[in-house]
């Protein structure tokens, strides 16, 4: 290997073989979902209800393929799968299966793993939701860190705290925080913070797979 980026040397080579392998799972999932046949697109907007006003998400544009059989838009970025990456394919997933039926679906193509989700009933009601809270977050209810709110719902509150303001990212460190909270209380002192998180989360990992 010639990245200057790789350490030299046997660790160097085993560092590389170590991520071949994904690199390569990774590779053959964009083949195949490039190779599959044109999905029918999706409507070109969904109806939506946010704050009392009527409005639409649109969805033309989207590239959908035949994978396996079922219509599927890929989300590929090649990094290890953060919690927005989650939310983003979970959120997608959603508003295909709305617009297309149970047999729709998105999958997050991250390093490593593959993020995907089973049918899901009410996807126009849970879709709408998340969008509330969405665009509720500038006023009611308070802002929700996503990173700390996802390590609340998988691991608990020390692991929410940890990624609050532990470890060398932490998530208070973001400067958005600051204009967020315009100096006021910290999000994981609110007491909805941990009623937000599952509202946001815990339908999510009930349908992963």
């Amino acid at each position: 290997h010639s990245d200057p980026r790789w350490p030299t040397g046997a660790l160097g080579d085993t560092a590389c073989r170590l991520e071949a392998q994904p690199l390569h799972e990774h590779a053959a999932l964009l083949h195949a979902w490039q190779n599959a046949p044109v999905a029918q697109p999706a409507p070109a907007a969904l109806p939506l209800q946010l704050q009392g006003q009527a409005c639409l998400l649109r969805l033309d544009g989207l590239r959908l393929r035949l994978l396996n059989g079922r219509p599927t838009l890929l989300l590929p970025r090649y990094v290890r799968a953060k919690a927005a990456d989650h939310l983003q394919a979970w959120a997608v997933h959603l508003a295909l299966q709305a617009a297309l039926g149970p047999e729709a679906q998105a999958l997050g193509a991250a390093r490593g793993a593959l993020l995907r989700f089973a049918p899901v009933q009410s996807t126009l009601t849970r879709l709408q939701g998340l969008a509330e809270l969405a665009f509720g977050w500038s006023a009611e209810p308070p802002p929700l860190p996503i990173k700390s709110a996802w390590a609340l719902v998988r691991e608990g509150e020390s692991a929410a705290r940890k990624a609050w303001s532990g470890g060398d990212w932490p998530e208070r460190s973001d400067a958005t925080w600051a204009l967020l909270t315009r100096g006021g209380a910290e999000p994981l002192e609110d007491p909805r913070f941990a009623e937000l998180a599952a509202q946001v989360f815990e339908p999510l990992l009930e349908h992963a797979r």
